[in-house]
Order: C-alpha cells, then structure tokens, then sequence
C-alpha cells in the first residue's frame, strides 16, 4: 500500500532547491556590488595619481595653472571689498615704499572715490611730475620697460562667457607697448601673441633684460559670488624699494582716465611677477571680468586704450619720480 511518503521528499527537496537559488542571486549580488565598490576606489586611485604626475610635470616646467603661488592656509588671495577701519588698512597693507602712510596718500586700498577722487585730484595740483606728463612730444628713455600680458595659450585665466582673460590681457599689453614705443622707451613683452608662458619663466625673462626700469603684468580680476558687487582696479605687488609707489600710481592713474573704482594696492609675498624679479614690479588687476557691465567695459577697445595711456602715464610719473 503506498504510503504518500515521497511527496513529503519530492517537496523537501524543491524546497532546498529554491532557498539554493534564493542563497546564490544574494551572493552574485554581494560580488557585483564588492566589484563595483573596487573598480570606483581603482578609478579614484588612477585618478588623483593622474592630477599629481601632471602637476608634478607643471611644476618641473616652472608653470602653475594660477598666477598664484598657494598660500599658507586661511589666507584669502584676493580682497574683494576693502570696507575696513584705518588700523585695518594701515595693518594688512602696510607703508608705501616712499615712505608716506595711508592717511596722508590714501595709499593702499582706499575706495573713496569712484573717480580716483582723493588722491588723485591732490597728485594733479602737487605733483610736478604729474604735471610734467609728456603730452605730444618724445622724451628719450635711457632704459627698458618689461609689459608682461598675463596667462596665455592653453592658460585662458577667468572668463565670462566667451570672453577670456588672456585676450583682455594682451590687447592691453599691445596698446601699452605702443603707448611707451611712441613716448620714447624700449619695450620688451614676455609674450606678444596667444603663447603659454610659465610664471618662473616670465620672472626670468625679465631679469634676463638689461637695464630693465620697471615691469607691469597686465591681468583682470573675478569672484565667484556677488559678482555684481565687486568692482574696480587692485594692485598686487612685492615689499620691496620703488615696488609700492609704482602700484599705487598704476591704480590711481587708470581710475582717474576710467572712472572705476580705486580698490588700491597691497604687498604680496607669493607672486612670482613681482617676488622673483629684480626691479619695480607690480601685478595690476584692471576691472572684474566676474562683473558683467565692467567685463563688457574691459572687453571694448576704446576703454582698453584708456587703460593703456593710464599705464604709460603711471610708468610716466614713476619713472621720473624713482630715477
């Protein structure tokens, strides 16, 4: 007589069968994400090894991706407003090199005037070598100036849109090298076309010259948040005899022919430009690409051309006041 026993084992067995496929889809499952997580930290290894050898290459061409040499930490690289007390502005930059304090030439960061008002309306009633601006005739310069057009080539610096940094840059540094042609000096520029240079061979380029007056390194300014609000002409410079009275004629002669905003100038320790040459050097920031009515300004040929005479006649006034 049958029992019915082998169905109790044919339904044990399905049974183990099924809990068999249920063990097996988990464990492909474990292997597939395990194997996901591998390849994700192979591709981030692969990755950051990758952004290391190729700054490594930078570095050994004497390049870095910024006109910035990194800075110790908490120290921001740009001053996007200069709202602070007189202490603060005598503290974070300093005494001009020619040896007069902020309270006597607004030097080093004032904002007093969207016009360059202030000390630039005192300099033309005081200043003889104001006065003295060559206006149609040539002098002769016995030395040279060195214009260096900022970034370039596979280094576009900050942009708006289509409009690039290193395009402002150098229509500048071309206009400048005109303006200073035509008013008797002999110019040399680190670069005259779209051409990447790094920033230790800029330095040396210049130092390479001969009886160099001074150098000027041409670039435009950007934030990353209120752009709207940000504005106006900076000098960046190196504490160093002569440095501090160029930059501060370089700002206050472009916002006095641009009507923009003097945002000053402060001493720098990390910038190639002007801590690894050996003459007067100033970094000058012309506007904020970042701000779109003054990028739109930047990028006009005629407001280029105004910022260029401003820097002849800075070079100008510097030159015949330091020599």
């Amino acid at each position: 007589m049958y029992s019915g026993e082998d169905n109790y084992y044919w339904r044990d067995e399905a049974e183990l069968r099924r809990r068999f496929r249920r063990r097996l889809r988990i464990k492909r499952a474990l292997v597939f994400v395990a194997f996901l997580l591998v390849l994700s930290l192979v591709g981030l290894l692969i990755f950051f090894m990758g952004r290391g050898a190729l700054n490594l290459i930078r570095n050994r061409n004497g390049s870095i991706s910024s006109d910035y040499v990194k800075e110790p930490e908490g120290i921001k690289l740009e001053v996007v407003d200069n709202k602070f007390s007189d202490e603060e502005l005598m503290n974070y930059f300093g005494i001009s090199s020619s040896g007069t304090d902020l309270n006597s030439e607004d030097s080093g960061g004032s904002a007093s005037s969207e016009k360059g008002e202030g000390t630039a309306g005192k300099d033309s009633e005081s200043d003889p070598a104001k006065d003295d601006k060559p206006a149609s005739g040539i002098k002769n310069r016995s030395g040279l100036i060195v214009i260096d057009a900022g970034h370039g080539g596979m280094d576009s610096g900050t942009f708006n849109g289509d409009i690039l940094e290193k395009n402002i840059n150098l229509e500048i540094a071309l206009k400048v090298n005109e303006e200073l042609i035509s008013r008797g000096y002999t110019v040399f520029m680190t670069r005259s076309d779209d051409t990447y240079v790094g920033l230790q061979k800029r330095a040396d380029l210049a130092n390479a010259q001969e009886n160099v007056l001074a150098m000027v390194s041409i670039h435009q300014n950007a934030v990353d948040s209120q752009k709207d609000q940000c504005y106006g002409v900076e000098a960046w410079t190196y504490d160093r005899e002569g440095c501090g009275e160029f930059a501060q004629y370089l700002v206050d002669e472009i916002c006095e022919a641009t009507g923009a905003k003097n945002r000053g100038y402060a001493f720098k320790k990390n910038l190639v430009v002007t801590s690894k040459t050996t003459m007067p050097s100033v970094l000058i920031e012309c506007g904020f690409i970042s701000n779109d009515e003054e990028c739109t300004k930047l990028a006009s040929d005629d407001y280029q051309q105004l910022i260029a005479c401003a820097i002849a006649d800075a070079t100008d006034r510097f030159i015949d006041s330091y020599y």
